[in-house]
């Protein structure tokens, strides 16, 4: 996965040196699913909800995308060369087929620790992961349009629909919600004291 660069970014143009890899993607992931659970935890202690597992929410995003490891990381655009009711099914199996490779070797015990995680698609931890995953997409985009590697036609694109998409989970998690009068202003600033946060661990420069 440290050696899978993102083809999304390969295909909008980013320099090949710059483009984040699947490892990049999946620990940002995780270290975002930390902090939105610690928030959402934090709102629901204040109305007495039952709270989310961090740890849970941490594995599901780091593991979110180990399958791709082995058949490189899945461009979207290859949907649109399928029919849209038979997608889905394909995906299913490529992954599945791509888990069981990996993990074929390790013991029994600690395999359906992981088919637990990979099979997990109903969860709150699920979907604040699926949040974290989105938010991480929408501050890349926001990197590479600072850094001029996407013009402003592919940053509109990737920003639009990510935000979309995280508008649903806002419904699902009040805390998010709360947070975000503006989504755009609001996730940028999030994403950007996350970058922060990123950098001071591994003393990457800006």
């Amino acid at each position: 996965m440290k050696q899978l660069l993102r083809q999304g970014w390969i295909r909008a143009g980013v320099p090949l040196s710059s483009i984040e890899s699947l490892a990049d993607h999946s620990w940002s992931s995780a270290v975002i699913s930390y902090i939105l659970v610690q928030l959402e935890n934090e709102f629901r202690k204040r109305n007495n909800f039952s709270l989310l597992n961090v740890e849970k929410a941490v594995c599901i995003a780091l593991f979110h995308d180990f399958q791709e490891s082995q058949y490189f990381d899945m461009d979207k655009s290859l949907e649109n060369l399928v029919d849209s009711s038979l997608w889905g099914n394909i995906v299913t199996k490529i992954n599945e087929s791509a888990i069981d490779n990996l993990i074929e070797d390790i013991p029994k015990s600690v395999q359906n620790s992981i088919y637990k995680l990979m099979k997990d698609r109903k969860s709150e931890e699920y979907h604040i992961a699926k949040a974290a995953d989105l938010l991480d997409l929408y501050f890349q985009a926001v990197e590479y349009f600072n850094r001029n590697w996407i013009v402003e036609s592919q940053y509109k694109k990737f920003t639009k629909k990510t935000l979309s998409k995280l508008k649903g989970y806002e419904k699902q998690f009040p805390s998010i919600r709360e947070l975000y009068d503006e989504p755009h202003d609001s996730y940028y600033y999030l994403a950007f004291f996350i970058h922060l946060l990123l950098i001071v661990c591994t003393q990457q420069p800006l």
